[in-house]
């Protein structure tokens, strides 16, 4: 719900826990008269110069007790993230104090803000649309490099401009079909005729973008890749080769691992959760019956499976059994202990029709071509992928269904309902870059946010 725009609202903008330094930040049209009543300094916040830092002290003025040394940015309007007066009070990085100047803060005048309402007062005076104030939050939540650079992308305005050029090709179309509706006996046949082979190649862009959309949620989200297997193959030692640590226990008792154990990589720019699980088997021990459950549902829930087999043992009824009952979902194959004999026929292997790496977990070999293998199971390609919010595939998929009943019933509809749909999906793209918004939209795009951003 937008409330209190004109408020002056305050926030601690780091993470609270012990560090070098913490930032409690304000902004609003009493910004900086809220912060000359704590701040002890030598020039007074009101009078100082757009984007400067001052020296000076937090003090309580209700016991004229010192709470911090500070910096103090300041930052005059317009040009702010906000495009308010914006401070950012810059503290030493504990709870204690920052908590305190947020109080002080509190106490002379400020409100505490809401979550995300930084940015969304950046959106409402027009700083930035709704897909860059989504941006930020990407930024924020990136777990890869590449996710990041899509994030700064859109964040410099790189979905905006796809959007803005889709809205002005169907507004010159939009425009186009009221002339031919108002003035029939002036319009030209195959201005008519142009307009449909046009409508649906902007109908086909939009399937594109839905299809990068997938795609860009698998960058943004990740992907769980669950590793299974008969007790004892090496199943912990392939989770702690990928993760380049020794996150998991290693024994050579079967049964070691009974409790799910979870770490990222960075496969192709995306965020990967391995998911470590206990051997599955059949066992009369209540404990491992627990993990061997725990397994199962990492099966269901995961994106893909790591299958580990003992190539020292070769393939067992027991393994084939088991991946016959695994779910219709990517699988990798993982022949692991290859510094030992080997008692697998390759005879066996043909029988998969997944992809098949022989490594040694345990002397690090060939882990870089499983890496390897599972980028190739991504089908990532460079700029092939955009990240939006729900609510934004929500959109395109409005425009796209407005558009495809233009294109498929182009011979029945009357003009008049053909423009219809195209006033359709411009209000739907709309939706995507701010211009056609509702509250509802606002409340679910923000409170994702943190506090303070």
């Amino acid at each position: 719900m937008i409330v209190g725009i004109d408020d002056t609202i305050a926030a601690i903008a780091t993470p609270l826990g012990e560090s070098a330094i913490g930032i409690v930040r304000l902004t609003g049209k009493d910004a900086f008269k809220v912060v000359d009543k704590i701040f002890r300094g030598k020039t007074k916040i009101m009078d100082a110069p757009t984007h400067t830092i001052h020296y000076g002290k937090i003090v309580d003025p209700a016991t004229d007790k010192v709470v911090d040394e500070v910096l103090v940015m300041v930052m005059r309007a317009p040009h702010t993230y906000t495009r308010e007066d914006m401070v950012e009070i810059n503290a030493h990085g504990g709870q204690a104090p920052l908590r305190k100047i947020l109080e002080l803060l509190l106490k002379h005048g400020a409100r505490l803000a809401q979550p995300g309402e930084f940015t969304q007062r950046a959106v409402l005076h027009g700083r930035i649309d709704l897909t860059q104030a989504q941006a930020v939050l990407e930024i924020v939540r990136a777990k890869t490099e590449e996710a990041l650079y899509e994030a700064v992308a859109q964040l410099e305005g790189k979905l905006s401009t796809r959007m803005d050029e889709l809205k002005d090709r169907l507004v010159d179309i939009l425009t186009q079909l009221e002339f031919v509706i108002d003035f029939p006996d002036d319009a030209d046949d195959t201005l008519v005729a142009g307009m449909y082979e046009r409508l649906c190649n902007i109908r086909d862009s939009i399937a594109t973008l839905l299809e990068a959309a997938q795609r860009g949620k698998l960058l943004r989200e990740g992907m769980e890749l669950a590793i299974i297997g008969r007790p004892n193959v090496g199943k912990s030692s392939v989770f702690n080769a990928l993760l380049e640590e020794e996150r998991a226990i290693v024994t050579p008792y079967p049964g070691t691992t009974r409790d799910l154990l979870e770490g990222w990589i960075d496969v192709k720019g995306v965020p990967v959760k391995l998911v470590d699980t206990a051997g599955i088997r059949e066992t009369s021990d209540p404990v491992e019956q627990l993990g061997v459950e725990r397994a199962r549902r990492a099966v269901m829930r995961a994106w893909g499976i790591i299958y580990v087999f003992d190539q020292s043992e070769g393939i067992l009824d027991e393994d084939i059994d088991t991946i016959k009952r695994l779910p219709n979902k990517p699988i990798i194959g993982v022949l692991n202990k290859n510094d030992l004999p080997s008692k697998v026929d390759g005879k066996a292997l043909k029988r998969f029709n997944f992809p098949i790496v022989s490594v040694s977990a345990l002397k690090h070999r060939n882990i870089s071509e499983l890496v390897s293998t599972i980028a190739n199971s991504l089908d990532m390609q460079p700029s092939t992928y955009v990240m939006l919010h729900e609510y934004q595939v929500e959109a395109l998929r409005e425009a796209h269904a407005a558009l495809t009943r233009i294109c498929e019933g182009w011979h029945e509809l009357t003009l008049d309902l053909v423009a219809y749909e195209v006033r359709c999906a411009i209000n739907a793209l709309g939706k995507i870059t701010g211009e056609v918004t509702s509250e509802d939209i606002f409340d679910r795009i923000f409170a994702s946010f943190c506090v303070g951003k």
